[in-house]
């Protein structure tokens, strides 16, 4: 997809499945499960309630450098990867050959947030040593998020059990960029503070001819993005501090606006348009229209 004189891939780091109340939170069951996304019901769940999810990681290709916005699914952990049914055909790696990318042509990759389902390929083992596999690259966190990650205490030390793996070993390899606040990472590219799903959440702008949100897991799915109150009980802050972030970014400013948005965990499509418009009884509403993109 042309943006600008920028171009944006969609790489996809394969499948896997998430428990659907936990996506759709206190959202019945009947709602979600028969939500329409672009003709089609995207989650309805297998025999264990779980949702089928995409790891769609976005590929900037800018003037002055790539960048790779998440990284894909964790997979270093067996376990892990059985519960959450991954698999990786085709696997982010294999993704960014088929669009003539390679791991040491990024010259940096932003991570929304450190929970093990977006930076499974921050690094992996060279002759048993864990190194950042985008070995040119500076990896954009949060300091919030990190220093969370880090020192996660027994709350949320299940959302960041792969931080040992997926993101220290950035730090003693000098490839960690630990930023406070909203920053320019490339000319139009912004990463901008998002929390509610994590404390440390960022989201990205992508300015160019239009502008584009990717939200990360402040807005994982088409459903999210066009039901206010739709959230995840996964998310570690509470609903007021959920909805305010949300409000200001997407709704205030992405709806109003008619930006393009951007799903990491969509299976229907990786991008699309939001716009608000009020019905018939007076009522907001949100609607993505899909834009098709570049998929890999």
């Amino acid at each position: 997809m042309k943006f600008g004189d920028l171009e944006l891939y969609t790489l996809s780091d394969g499948t896997h499945t998430e428990d659907g109340g936990g996506m759709f939170e206190y959202f019945p069951k009947d709602i979600w499960a028969n939500y329409k996304v672009d003709g089609r019901n995207p989650y309805r769940t297998d025999e264990h309630n779980n949702v089928l999810q995409a790891a769609n990681c976005l590929l900037i290709k800018h003037p002055d450098g790539n960048i790779l916005v998440e990284t894909g699914m964790h997979d270093k952990t067996r376990s892990y990867v059985k519960h959450h049914n991954i698999i990786k055909k085709p696997s982010l790696i294999e993704s960014m050959d088929v669009v003539g990318i390679k791991p040491s042509d990024i010259g940096i990759v932003i991570n929304s947030h450190l929970n093990p389902d977006h930076v499974g390929w921050n690094t992996r083992y060279v002759n048993g040593d864990l190194k950042p596999t985008f070995e040119n690259a500076k990896y954009v966190i949060q300091r919030k998020e990190f220093q969370t990650a880090m020192n996660p205490g027994f709350e949320l030390e299940n959302d960041y059990f792969s931080a040992k793996e997926d993101a220290l070993p950035l730090e003693a390899s000098g490839n960690l960029e630990l930023v406070n606040g909203e920053k320019e990472v490339l000319p139009g590219v912004f990463v901008v503070p998002t929390p509610g799903h994590t404390a440390g959440h960022q989201s990205v702008i992508i300015k160019a001819d239009a502008t584009m949100l990717y939200a990360g897991d402040m807005a994982a799915l088409v459903m999210h993005q066009e039901k206010p109150r739709c959230k995840m009980a996964f998310d570690a802050l509470g609903r007021v501090d959920c909805w305010m972030t949300k409000k200001k970014l997407l709704y205030d400013r992405a709806a109003e606006n008619g930006w393009f948005t951007y799903f990491y965990h969509e299976t229907s499509f990786s991008t699309g348009i939001i716009n608000k418009s009020i019905n018939a009884k007076g009522e907001t509403e949100y609607k993505v229209k899909k834009k098709l993109i570049y998929n890999q």
